[in-house]
């Protein structure tokens, strides 16, 4: 029998040969989810930027996502990853003809704080929407954003477990180390990341 191989991290670094694994927190990233890699630093000679994989398994102690790629593995946190979740266009007044279309995140722009989706429309294949014309899909991992009446919620990683359409407010759930208990909390779609 083959000596069983280590698992190679993008940094070029053997990972530990113990089993990735991924756990039931709100704030990760569930096994199979598809994600596309957004950091040059993780990139190889086989491994590309804009690469898209799934989630293998998550390893705590390195806190890094065990990521297949179409040539590889890689170990990656998860500010190198943006999940490609299926979404719908949602609230748009300039182009209210996109409300309603479904696409997919391919991208986002930091500076102008856009999501890239790649729309199944044919005449518009492809549009940056604000996170507030975005309706994120029931199980997206997110992070709390810019809340200013509840800013001790800010910067936690959360699970989306519903939407009030007529609020249009996400709920989410993480756990709040601090009170050791699952935490709520409402807010609208523009106070969500993907990253």
């Amino acid at each position: 029998m083959a000596p069983k191989k280590k698992a190679k991290r993008a940094d070029g670094d053997e990972g530990s040969s113990k089993k990735a694994r991924v756990q039931d927190s709100p704030a990760l990233f569930e096994h199979g989810t598809s994600v596309k890699l957004m950091n040059a630093a993780r990139c190889t000679s086989h491994i590309n930027l804009g690469d898209i994989g799934e989630v293998a398994g998550y390893e705590d102690d390195d806190r890094l996502y065990e990521v297949v790629l179409p040539r590889g593995r890689i170990w990656a946190n998860r500010a190198d990853l943006l999940p490609c979740y299926e979404v719908t266009v949602t609230g748009l007044e300039g182009r209210p003809e996109l409300n309603g279309k479904r696409g997919t995140i391919d991208g986002w722009d930091a500076e102008r704080e856009r999501y890239e989706v790649a729309l199944r429309d044919l005449e518009t294949p492809r549009v940056k929407l604000q996170p507030k014309n975005v309706l994120l899909p029931h199980g997206a991992r997110v992070k709390v954003h810019g809340l200013v009446g509840a800013p001790q919620h800010n910067g936690h990683l959360a699970q989306i477990t519903d939407y009030l359409d007529e609020a249009g407010r996400y709920t989410v759930e993480y756990i709040n180390n601090e009170l050791e208990t699952l935490t709520q909390v409402r807010p609208k779609r523009e106070n969500v990341r993907l990253i």
